[in-house]
């Protein structure tokens, strides 16, 4: 009996997918192990050690309230995993609902809907997420909310697209004459046969939440002080740029990271699961 599913062998044969899957375990393990990896306390002060360069101590010196970087760079990956699993779930949750009926039932439900989305997709992505956050306040579960709102119309319209094509196909007009009940026909036939498609996305999205929540948090709609987070420390950063660098560049690094291994790991799953995919993403949905 194989343990590792056969995608994700898959997945393990192509360039990216070994880069993108090694990218993302390194930020999971550092996220998961920072306690073992850094005995100071990432929020905690002291302005004895106020700006020092790197040591043996501090591997990448100590920051404007003597907080040790490191510490804060490796509990802010938990931070950013966090926000991006939670918001590109919660947008695949609203999305393939909201998509899914509206492309199995079609009529008015599906006139109001997309014409919801098509108004949430007239203004830039970026403002809508500025926007809610605005309206949701601060905070790691605000920011999740805020950006999971953002990613609502990119699923709706995949799962609605996808829905109608299977739809059409002869098994479930089949079902659907042999008195299958609608949420029988949806569960059992549609749905199982769009989550490929989906989950690439959903991955892909990740790379993108990751970008935009630290994006919030350098505008100070984001997560707050002092909890350490990227997008933060770079807003904090900018008073230092010239005496002291690396509070910009690590965190920056950080992100740049992170984001990219969601983005190769969504790119070789798409690849893998679901090659039709290739092509269509970056023209309707703006994600690779």
């Amino acid at each position: 009996m194989r343990l590792v599913p056969g995608w994700l062998r898959r997945i393990a044969r192509l360039h990216k997918g070994v880069a993108g899957l090694a990218i993302v375990a390194v930020y999971l393990l550092a996220a998961v192990c920072a306690p073992l990896l850094t005995p100071h306390d990432p929020v905690k002060q002291n302005m004895a050690k106020y700006m020092t360069p790197p040591s043996w101590a501090h591997p990448l010196g100590t920051d404007d309230l003597g907080r040790d970087l490191l510490a804060r760079i490796l509990y802010g990956a938990r931070v950013s995993i966090v926000i991006a699993f939670w918001a590109s779930t919660l947008g695949l949750v609203i999305g393939t609902a909201l998509g899914l009926t509206a492309g199995y039932y079609g009529g008015w439900w599906d006139t109001v809907a997309m014409r919801f989305i098509d108004l949430v997709l007239s203004f830039p992505s970026l403002i809508v997420a500025i926007a809610i956050a605005i309206v949701v306040g601060h905070g790691v579960a605000n920011v999740i909310v805020a950006v999971g709102i953002y990613s609502v119309p990119m699923f709706a319209r995949l799962a609605r697209s996808s829905t109608q094509q299977v739809r059409a196909h002869e098994y479930v007009v089949a079902a659907r004459s042999l008195g299958a009940s609608d949420a029988r026909v949806i569960a059992r036939y549609i749905f199982p046969n769009i989550t490929a498609s989906l989950f690439v996305v959903w991955t892909l999205r990740m790379g993108l939440v990751v970008l935009t929540a630290s994006t919030l948090s350098f505008l100070g709609l984001g997560v707050q002080p002092p909890t350490p987070e990227w997008g933060a420390m770079l807003s904090t950063a900018r008073e230092h740029l010239r005496t002291s660098p690396g509070l910009a560049v690590y965190p920056g690094l950080a992100i740049l990271g992170l984001a990219m291994g969601f983005n190769l790991l969504g790119d070789a799953m798409r690849d893998v699961l679901d090659p039709r995919m290739r092509g269509r993403l970056g023209q309707q949905y703006g994600v690779a």
